[in-house]
């Protein structure tokens, strides 16, 4: 018995939902500009994408895509919602959700995911270890005692000769939070210091 082709195709003449034909399982599309074009429907999950990144003006707020979209996911076994950004800076929408998931005052769960958890990040030494580890840095040994293999350290110091400015790197790929959010601003303090004061206040 064969089975059915999956493929995207429209629902009932909608242009931002899709039937994914053989599942009956429909996907719906938007963007933060055109939070109430889904207004109405409801949902099993909910994908919200780079948050930190949505304008938050007169007429488009963070908080109302959330209301007009997450609430419409059913609070039942296996639904699911997800907001999930790069970091942009301290003082945002996506800033405060994260603060208040790791805080424990918000339904969501908070989940980082460090440059080095990603499968991938990783290169082939030019050189051999035993030369490559005469090498490293403080900050090399700081990811060598977080775990890090000496292909993933190569790897990330691939990643910096690339960017002009070291913020750009690590905003792109954070070690932990408190540099994420950190790194994205211009400030003159180290992140973590200034994480540490934030905790105090």
């Amino acid at each position: 018995e064969s089975k059915p082709r999956l493929a995207f195709k429209p629902f009932e003449g909608s242009t931002n939902v899709r039937e994914i034909s053989g599942r009956s399982c429909r996907v719906a599309i938007t963007s933060a500009e055109n939070q109430d074009s889904l207004r109405g429907y409801d949902f099993a999950m909910a994908h919200l994408s780079e948050a930190a990144y949505w304008a938050d003006t007169a007429k488009h707020s963070p908080d109302d895509i959330i209301r007009n979209i997450a609430v419409s996911v059913a609070d039942i076994p296996y639904s699911l919602v997800v907001i999930e950004s790069t970091a942009n800076g301290i003082g945002d929408f996506f800033y405060e959700e994260w603060q208040r998931a790791k805080a424990g005052k918000s339904d969501k769960r908070p989940v980082f995911v460090a440059w080095y958890e990603i499968e991938g990040n990783s290169t082939d030494l030019e050189v051999s270890p035993e030369e490559f580890a005469a090498t490293l840095t403080d900050e090399d040994m700081r990811f060598w005692n977080l775990g890090c293999t000496l292909q993933q350290i190569f790897w990330r110091r691939e990643q910096a000769r690339k960017s002009r400015k070291a913020r750009q790197m690590i905003t792109e790929f954070p070690t932990d939070d408190s540099e994420a959010f950190g790194a994205t601003n211009d400030g003159v303090f180290d992140a973590a210091d200034l994480e540490r004061l934030l905790a105090a206040c």
